[in-house]
């Protein structure tokens, strides 16, 4: 019988939280792959200032740890806060926390949890109306990715408005099994149905089915729809 860790049924518990944290210390300090701990910030990054206080920051060559969130954008535009010509200068003074979607505000959230102050997010760090800023950092955007210390992947979301976090199905929960292992002996097992990993997410997950989401760096924390993966 395989074991496997117990998992809290939602992915914003501590549990999940402390089991992310130790997976981004265990990469750092164990891992032979070359993690980025402290590089070049991008152009504009979102800084976390405190609990639900966020501003979009201009760098100026300063060198810090940032992570990146990957996301299903869809088509219509409301579903997306974007940063454009005219919203620029307001959102350097400060987002106000209702604006962002839902996904964006999980995402601030779970940096802030694992001890990072700055978040790349495609919309609001590249200037939407302007091509030149675009042409720029769209130029840029695999080294972004590659520079971060972690992705965080909305991966169950189809929009930004169904967040990053999830209740995981009753038969993924932990559940008392008895086991007779020898005659008048009882054994006491947690048990669960095991979770799909990898190829298996992408039935239930629409970011995985996206080709360039391959691209993105193994420091990619998915949200899955019944579970916090590391891959």
């Amino acid at each position: 019988m395989a074991t496997s860790d117990q998992i809290s049924g939602y992915t914003d518990s501590e549990q999940a939280r402390v089991k992310a944290r130790s997976w981004l210390a265990n990469c750092v300090t164990k891992h032979n792959c070359p993690v980025s701990t402290i590089g070049a910030l991008p152009t504009r990054v979102v800084q976390i200032n405190g609990h639900k206080q966020v501003r979009l920051h201009i760098s100026n060559g300063e060198r810090a740890s940032y992570a990146c969130l990957s996301h299903c954008w869809r088509d219509n535009p409301r579903f997306v806060l974007r940063t454009t010509t005219e919203t620029l200068q307001h959102f350097q003074a400060g987002i106000p926390w209702g604006w962002p979607p839902r996904t964006f505000r999980d995402a601030i959230e779970f940096t802030q949890t694992l001890g990072l102050k700055y978040l790349w997010i495609d919309s609001l760090c590249i200037i939407q109306d302007f091509v030149n800023d675009w042409r720029h950092e769209g130029n840029r955007m695999a080294d972004i990715y590659e520079s971060a210390l972690l992705t965080l992947a909305a991966s169950k979301a189809s929009n930004p408005t169904e967040g990053c976090f999830s209740v995981s199905a009753n038969e993924h929960r932990s559940r008392f099994t008895t086991i007779e292992v020898e005659a008048g002996d009882c054994a006491t097992f947690h048990t669960r149905t095991g979770l799909a990993h990898r190829e298996g997410l992408k039935d239930n997950c629409p970011l995985l089915r996206r080709g360039w989401v391959r691209n993105l760096k193994p420091k990619c924390r998915p949200f899955a729809n019944n579970h916090l993966c590391e891959m």
